[in-house]
């Protein structure tokens, strides 16, 4: 078992949970009930949350893998029994019919606005193209998004001036997301050097989301002053940075996020997966050296679960190699990046004699179709007929 910290509709608790458990099985044992269970593959969206501000399927999100995360559920929309204007809205426009769809509509549209508080009808359906419903042609729908969008940016101030606008980042009474998605929108570029005085001179929670909204704003000329803030006294403060580093995906960030992850034990995890990120073969080798000396089952998790994004040929033969001395935990993790780099790197995995085959078929039994669709891709005329044997049963 493996034990794990999430903060839950703002309440933090630790778990034990199994390597292979997903996060929608915690979550519907912990009692989150709006959590539902439906393909259990991240086609149907029932179990849509909201996971460090995005929207996730939580059926093929391991629990261990969320760590340290924040999760927002439907119970956690509504304060004080007032229902969130996504709720009301829902409810209002008749959006609500058997209902067992609606909460994972609710939380895909909770992101939605909160990176885009001003959607069209084209970008909302795009935003819920993964959430399914059987009892609706959608039109509905579509309407009670576009009134909690009108609701929700009403109480943004976007008509501030932008000196105005950044302190009110901290503000607890406004959709903070909303509000910086409006502030990008409005000042793009312009808006980085605000969020930047923001990160250094906030509190706690505008330094962590200042971080964060310059991450996905995506602008390199960040990174140096995003850097500088990497060791601030606040932990978390500096976790966020290490994630936003990875979310700009320039290969700028790399030299920090290497001497962050030998500096600090608790940006290591965040450090690997920004590597991953990053996509550079310098970050997979760096990670393929430090894996032995790691002895953090969640920072191992992070680093070979990277490896599969930022890796070449040098990666599958390394965890080809090295694939049996791994704890047991991680080789659903080391399957499917084995399986990412094979298929980038157009090599028949499941034909050479080196690979786990026996493990890497096996790892498609977990409920992940992203892993199953890996293995198709690796299925030609060359897998040996023993090989195919075992695909066809499972």
């Amino acid at each position: 078992m493996i034990d794990i910290t999430l903060t839950i509709n703002g309440e933090k608790r630790r778990f034990s949970v199994g390597a292979g458990e997903t996060l929608l099985e915690l979550l519907r044992r912990e009692g989150y009930k709006s959590v539902k269970k439906g393909c259990e593959s991240g086609d149907c969206g029932a179990c849509t949350v909201v996971l460090n501000g995005r929207a996730v399927t939580s059926c093929i999100v391991f629990a261990a893998k969320a760590d340290g995360g924040t999760v927002l559920t439907a119970e956690g929309l509504e304060s004080g029994g007032v229902l969130h204007p996504i709720q009301k809205a829902f409810l209002e426009e008749g959006a609500v019919q058997c209902g067992y769809c609606t909460p994972g509509m609710e939380m895909a549209t909770y992101d939605l606005l909160s990176h885009n508080p001003d959607p069209s009808a084209i970008e909302i359906k795009e935003a819920l193209s993964g959430n399914l419903c059987r009892c609706t042609g959608y039109t509905k729908v579509i309407q009670a998004v576009r009134e909690a969008a009108a609701e929700v940016l009403e109480s943004v101030p976007v008509n501030l001036s932008m000196s105005q606008l950044t302190p009110q980042l901290g503000n607890p009474r406004i959709e903070v997301r909303n509000l910086a998605a409006a502030l990008i929108a409005k000042f793009g570029e312009g808006a980085v050097p605000y969020l930047l005085d923001a990160l250094k001179e906030g509190n706690e929670d505008v330094r962590k989301f200042s971080a964060d909204i310059l991450g996905l704003a995506g602008s390199d000329k960040a990174i140096e002053d995003l850097a500088a803030a990497l060791y601030d006294p606040v932990e978390n403060v500096g976790v966020a940075v290490a994630e936003a580093l990875g979310k700009i995906k320039a290969p700028a960030a790399l030299p920090y996020l290497l001497a962050a992850f030998d500096k600090r034990d608790y940006l290591k995890r965040e450090c690997a997966e920004s590597l991953g990120l990053l996509g550079v073969p310098e970050g997979a080798i760096f990670l393929m050296e430090k894996l032995a000396e790691t002895d953090d089952l969640l920072v191992q998790y992070a680093m070979v679960d990277a490896l599969g994004n930022a890796g070449d040929r040098r990666v599958l033969e390394f965890l080809e190699k090295n694939f049996d001395s791994l704890p047991a935990e991680l080789h659903n993790a080391a399957s499917l990046s084995l399986l990412k780099v094979a298929n980038r790197e157009n090599i028949r995995l499941l034909s050479r004699p080196t690979a786990p085959v026996a493990a890497i078929i096996s790892g498609s039994l977990e409920d992940n179709e992203d892993y199953r669709q890996l293995l198709i891709g690796q299925i030609d005329e060359q897998v040996p007929e023993e090989v195919l044997t075992a695909l066809l049963q499972i």
